[in-house]
Order: C-alpha cells, then sequence, then structure tokens
C-alpha cells in the first residue's frame, strides 16, 4: 500500500510539476519560518539563564534627566557602591563593580592575542556561576590574577596546564593565571567576556579612578548585584531608588 501511495504522488507531481513545486515550496517556507520563530523565542525564554542564580542577578541601572525626557542607562558612578555596601549589606550577597566590556591585548612569549573582557570585583565568578575548567572562582581575590575562558587559554597556551602562569596584559602589566573558566554561550550578557581581571588591580593602576570613588556625576561604570536569599527584586529597587538623589542633593 505505501509503494501505491509513493506511485500515485510521483505521478501527480510529473502531471502537475508547476502546482506541486508550489506547494511543497510553500510547505518548506512554512516550516523553515516556523523553526526561526522556534529558535528565537527558545532564545529570548534562556536569555542570561545559563546563570545558575539568573533570577537573583540584576543590574543596577539609574534613570537621567537630559533634553527634556528622562532616560535610563546602565553607566553609574562609582561611589554607589559605597553606599549599597554600607546601608544595604544584608539586601546583597554580592555588590559587583564592573569596568566596561572592550578589548585588550594578552601576551605570552611572542604571541599577542586581542580578546575581550572586564574587571570585576571578586565575587563576580561566583555571582556569574562560572564552570570552572581549572582553578577557582575565588581566584580573584588576589589582586595580581586573571583568569581566562577556555578559548582563550587555549589561543594562548595551548592545551597544557596554565595555572601560575604569567601573561602581560597590554603590554603593561603582568597577571598570573589563577582560573580558566567555561565559554559563556551566546545567549548571555556576557557572552564574549575572554577574561576577567580583579576591579582592585584595576583601581590600583588607574589613577583616574581613585579620584572618582567620591565622584557622584562621573557615570563611568557598572554595578551587578545579586540579592541575598528571598529578597523581591521590586522591593530592593524601590528601596534603592533615591540614593544617588540624597547624596547629590547633599552635595548642592
Amino acid at each position: 500500500m505505501i509503494k501505491s501511495f509513493f506511485r500515485i504522488a510521483v505521478r501527480s507531481f510529473f502531471k502537475n510539476k508547476v502546482q506541486s513545486f508550489v506547494n511543497i515550496a510553500g510547505l518548506t517556507a512554512g516550516m523553515f519560518v516556523t523553526i526561526l520563530i522556534g529558535l528565537w523565542i527558545f532564545d529570548e525564554l534562556t536569555f542570561d539563564k545559563y546563570h545558575r542564580n539568573y533570577h537573583q542577578i540584576a543590574q543596577v541601572m539609574q534613570n537621567q534627566y537630559m533634553g527634556g525626557t528622562t532616560k535610563t542607562g546602565a553607566a553609574i558612578p562609582r561611589p554607589l557602591e559605597f553606599e549599597l555596601k554600607k546601608n544595604f549589606e544584608h539586601t546583597f550577597k554580592h555588590i559587583v563593580m564592573s569596568s566596561w566590556k572592550w578589548g585588550h591585548l594578552l601576551g605570552v612569549g611572542g604571541k599577542t592575542i586581542k580578546q575581550s573582557g572586564v574587571f570585576m570585583d571578586s565575587g563576580a565568578p561566583d555571582m556569574l556561576g562560572l564552570r570552572m575548567i581549572a582553578g577557582s572562582r575565588n581566584a580573584l581575590q588576589d589582586p595580581s590574577s586573571v583568569l581566562l575562558s577556555e578559548s582563550a587559554a587555549k589561543a594562548l597556551f595551548g592545551k597544557k596546564d596554565i595555572l601560575g602562569q604569567t601573561i602581560k596584559l597590554d603590554a603593561r602589566f603582568s597577571l598570573k593565571v589563577a582560573g580558566v573558566y567555561e565559554d559563556l554561550p551566546y545567549n548571555t550578557t556576557f557572552n564574549d567576556v575572554h577574561f576577567i581581571a580583579p576591579w582592585d588591580f584595576y583601581v590600583t593602576t588607574e589613577r583616574w579612578l581613585k579620584e572618582a570613588a567620591d565622584n557622584w556625576f562621573n557615570n563611568s561604570f557598572q554595578l551587578f548585584v545579586q540579592l541575598a536569599g528571598n529578597a523581591d527584586m521590586q522591593q530592593v529597587s524601590h528601596e534603592i531608588k533615591n540614593v544617588k538623589l540624597n547624596n547629590t542633593r547633599c552635595a548642592v
């Protein structure tokens, strides 16, 4: 019976070639579009869910009134970190200052590659739930350390054990490789972060960062947090929303 159906289908196809082609092309296009929509929906629903505690992680943003309109942005002043740690220490498990992500030169021996990376507080690897291939998530507590993604480690060193090896950052600074983490997937905020260096190291090597410590109007940084326990995201947002406003009022 199956052979009979197949013969009838083949005869029908050759008998009505144009109509058959249109039907098959329409079916193919429909299936292709359906698959694309399904992949897009899956990507959106799983965005940033690679991180174990994704439902407790947030980026602190601020509203600014500019040109007659209120705009919300990720750039925040450095003193906000100190205020949150001082007055809301029980609200957050992690308060993580971060530089912006950009490309840097990583060198070892005669080899130099360009990789995007960030400077972050030592709690960042734990907050992000990095899956370590070698070394520890706590390694950034050493201000002379650096964590590399698996692909960056292979590009620089190949497949040998690299813990304790020294790399040159931007041909200026020496950092010790203290860990290698699994490359983050494409559908995360940090997907192309291929190295994480200590925030404390960044502060000690850049004078302008020290000068920004008490400047509420220098919006040059990013701040990520992980809520403590069962803290409610909306409630916490309400509690901290006027921190900068209250401090800048005092400064005027």
